[in-house]
């Protein structure tokens, strides 16, 4: 450690560019071609880049092994200390991270998890950065959620929330990071803290001077969800239908569904005759837009039962007591024949 010490100052400009990235990554070995990648290092300067990779490895600064590269705990915290790594000058490599954690989830689940390692080890050092490092903690939330690793989704939506916020407290990302915090708590089945994530939600929507109304359906619609699960389908009616009349100001492709979701809520709630209207509007919807068959033939099916929900339901309100005294004169009958026999 002494070595290093007295050689920082020897060190080039792009040697300490690296160095600093190398000191916010996590410190496993990564593959040269990887490396080339995270440094956006052209085939022209390849030669060049390994050169000084290797020039770093004779001097102590990071280790060798074959087409890998690492750097040890202890020399990540002198360079930290020394060179204090800027988010100026790592923000190649940060964007780096922040897209593959976005395009390339799903497509190789061990890549992700490396991806990941590295950007929870940016969070960890450069925390007192931004906007882009929060963004970076609400892509691993998503990421964590969609694993359904809640505990540390949270823990990092929490994060992105913290850094925003010693910045800004009414912003258009501190909003988005509030309704993803809801949504995680849905999957958890925690109703309760998604309720105030929404509402915290849509408060910060309503100070905004302007919001999409793409972004204020979704608000709408997640806490609506949240007030179904509660069982609290006048609230959950309300903002639904705020989302839908929004929806179709803008011709929301997703209409269809929201129209289907409104009549479930409509069915818990036992008013068929809705139920009815929103579904038969779902059908509508999805037959004009000429959506997968498969999902026009599952809400029909839905428009069926509710469609003959709704006439039972009409009859019984008609002529209920009539039918009732009915069933119990053939129920009296059925006994009194069945105690004859005895």
């Amino acid at each position: 450690m002494n070595n290093i010490k007295f050689e920082i100052n020897t060190l080039s400009e792009k040697e300490k560019k690296v160095l600093c990235c190398f000191s916010l990554l996590s410190p496993i070995e990564i593959e040269f071609d990887e490396l080339k990648n995270i440094f956006f290092i052209n085939e022209d300067d390849e030669i060049n880049f390994y050169d000084l990779l290797h020039k770093l490895t004779k001097n102590n600064w990071i280790i060798n092994s074959g087409k890998t590269f690492r750097i040890c705990t202890n020399t990540q915290n002198y360079v930290i200390d020394k060179l204090k790594p800027s988010l100026q000058c790592c923000s190649n490599m940060i964007d780096y991270f922040m897209t593959k954690l976005q395009s390339d989830f799903g497509e190789d689940d061990n890549n992700i998890k490396i991806y990941a390692l590295h950007s929870e080890s940016i969070l960890e050092k450069m925390s007192h950065h931004p906007r882009k490092i929060s963004s970076m903690a609400n892509n691993l939330l998503v990421i964590n959620n969609m694993n359904r690793n809640f505990e540390k989704a949270v823990k990092f939506g929490k994060l992105a929330i913290k850094i925003i916020k010693k910045h800004d407290n009414i912003h258009y990302d501190l909003a988005f990071y509030y309704t993803n915090m809801a949504i995680i708590h849905q999957n958890m089945g925690d109703f309760n803290n998604a309720l105030m994530y929404s509402k915290k939600d849509i408060n910060v929507c309503k100070q905004l001077p302007f919001i999409s109304k793409y972004s204020i359906i979704n608000s709408y619609n997640v806490i609506s969800t949240t007030y179904k699960e509660l069982n609290n389908y006048e609230k959950s009616i309300e903002y639904r239908l705020k989302a839908i009349k929004m929806a179709e100001s803008v011709s929301h492709p997703k209409l269809g569904h929201y129209y289907q979701k409104i009549s479930t809520v409509y069915y818990n709630k036992m008013d068929f005759k809705n139920a009815k209207l929103y579904i038969s509007m779902a059908v509508d919807f999805f037959k004009e837009t000429k959506t997968n068959t498969d999902i026009i033939k599952y809400y029909t099916f839905d428009k069926t039962v509710y469609n003959t929900l709704y006439i039972a339901e009409k009859i019984l309100s008609n002529y209920g007591v009539k039918i009732l005294i009915a069933i119990a004169i053939i129920i009296i009958f059925i006994l009194v024949y069945i105690f004859l026999l005895q």
